[in-house]
């Protein structure tokens, strides 16, 4: 396994950040209560960050997208027990009413609901469905279609 000692919060940002793949150790390595507090924070954030990247990897979306890609985008979000083909009537209107202004449409079905599954077996699974691992998911499927405008 790739291996890194480090004695400062910056050093562990380093390692975490490395290009080694996981597992990895990292042993912390300090002097006083007050680093060893510190690093142990810090390993902490990383870790839980690290787990949120790995679980919103997971999720396969189901979504739509229409209007024009070059503009602002709606991005339509259901709710309990619903799925992206909740908002049809609603795209279609706003499609209708635009009156020649384009506008981007994105509607995406949210976790556990239409088409949208997780990969993650097991007690991942259960902890991809968290606040944290949805919305960074959902942010990184907005950035790889290229929607930077959204509303």
């Amino acid at each position: 396994l790739p291996y890194s000692r480090v004695k400062t919060s910056e050093e562990l940002s380093a390692a975490v950040s490395g290009k080694s793949a996981f597992p990895r150790v990292i042993e912390a390595v300090c002097t006083d209560r007050e680093s060893n507090v510190s690093i142990h924070r810090d390993i902490q954030r990383a870790a839980g960050d690290a787990v949120v990247t790995h679980l919103a990897r997971s999720i396969r979306w189901c979504w739509w997208r229409g209007g024009c890609r070059d503009s602002p985008t709606v991005v339509f979000l259901h709710g309990w027990l619903g799925s992206k083909d909740d908002w049809r009537t609603v795209i279609a209107s706003l499609t209708q009413q635009a009156g020649g202004q384009c506008v981007g449409l994105f509607a995406v079905d949210l976790l556990g609901h239409g088409g949208t599954r997780s990969a993650a077996e097991g007690l991942a699974a259960s902890l991809a469905h968290t606040p944290d691992v949805v919305t960074t998911s959902l942010l990184d499927l907005l950035a790889s279609e290229g929607i930077t405008d959204a509303i």
